[in-house]
């Protein structure tokens, strides 16, 4: 990677930086540019690469509807990415839609245009609850079958919910896996910074994937008089020492002064070092399960599993009671999801007795 020119490639000032280029970060950066105003994304982690399964409610699928509307409406078709087939680069229709299906997908060859007949996500055609929580003493099952939700036939911008208590606690309707998503954003980004690059225009947007803040005290996070913040970023070699990956300074690389952005959003996970040194702390949330124990931490350990086998578009949750040497009970929940019609991906969740360590090895 060669030194970047600061003066002549870095936008600097931006409208908004993201620090961490998750979901939350660039769907924040793919809004920001839809309004007209520059973002810049900075990640250190290439591409996205996180591995788990996504539960995933209709909200998200309105706002890739709005987001290409405004995108259209404000750049118009010329300046729109498109896809390898020369299609334009429509966010919600490669993430759903009632004309393709879904499957065993490879979410780079949808976003190319390769595969026309399928999309990105699943839906849920089966949602179960089964309560085996023991009754006054007793074994006891309770099964509840839930009516699974109707996908949306388009996008409706009216259906975007403002509370997200109202989103969280309504039903998923579509699965995917998690680093799809994740592409399929980052690759909408990726070719507007290109076509812009290309084309000799204005950019409105700026990805730098193997970059850091400066870790040094005062050099990354700068403090100016009236609050805010300029930041600086360093560029990342990545290579594997005695089986661990290690990050250092790109050798030779200048450090890249991004100026004072009007916004920007630390989104790195729970253990970010640059939250820390801002002064951001996790803090435990307590929660009453009513199960007789009081409020405890609102976190449980989970082993996830993904299973070769075909179980339909299906969502289900069991609680049940476990009982340790003495007796006390202690209820445990397992989850199982899958993608519809990939009989590849199936994750079993299974949640860990509070009361007992798991060594994977002592128990073989």
């Amino acid at each position: 990677m060669r030194p970047m020119d600061v003066m002549n490639e870095t936008i600097a000032n931006p409208d908004f930086l993201a620090l961490g280029l998750g979901g939350t970060n660039m769907m924040a950066m793919l809004w920001t540019i839809a309004m007209g105003r520059q973002a810049v994304g900075v990640e250190m982690r290439g591409d996205p690469f996180l591995g788990v399964h996504w539960n995933i409610r209709e909200d998200f699928y309105h706002q890739l509807g709005l987001i290409d509307q405004l995108m259209l409406e404000r750049y118009g078709e010329e300046r729109i990415p498109r896809r390898g087939n020369g299609q334009l680069f429509r966010l919600a229709e490669c993430f759903y839609s009632p004309e393709t299906s879904a499957g065993d997908i490879v979410a780079d060859e949808i976003i190319d245009g390769f595969d026309t007949d399928q999309h990105i996500v699943g839906t849920i055609h089966d949602v179960e609850f089964i309560d085996d929580r023991w009754r006054d003493g007793l074994p006891n099952r309770v099964i509840t079958l839930l009516h699974p939700p109707e996908p949306p036939a388009r996008p409706d911008s009216q259906k975007i919910r403002t509370s997200m208590i109202d989103v969280l606690d309504g039903p998923s309707t579509f699965q995917a896996e998690a680093a799809s998503i994740q592409k399929l954003l980052r690759r909408y980004l990726e070719l507007m910074e290109q076509q812009d690059r290309e084309n000799h225009q204005k950019r409105r947007v700026q990805l730098f994937t193997h970059h850091h803040v400066v870790p040094s005290e005062n050099d990354g996070f700068i403090s100016l008089p009236d609050g805010r913040k300029g930041i600086r970023i360093e560029s990342l070699r990545e290579f594997d020492f005695k089986g661990q990956l290690v990050r250092v300074r790109e050798a030779g690389s200048q450090t890249i002064d991004l100026g004072v952005p009007e916004l920007f959003m630390i989104a790195q996970g729970f253990s970010s070092s640059d939250a820390k040194r801002l002064g951001f702390e996790q803090r435990d949330v307590e929660v009453d399960h009513e199960d007789g124990h009081g409020a405890v931490v609102a976190q449980a350990d989970f082993m996830a599993g993904l299973v070769e086998v075909l179980v339909g578009g299906r969502l289900r949750r069991r609680v049940s009671s476990e009982f340790d040497e003495h007796g006390q009970e202690y209820w445990v929940r397992l989850i199982v999801v899958e993608h519809e019609s990939d009989p590849e991906v199936c994750w079993v969740l299974v949640q860990e007795h509070v009361y007992k360590n798991f060594d994977p090895i002592d128990e073989g």
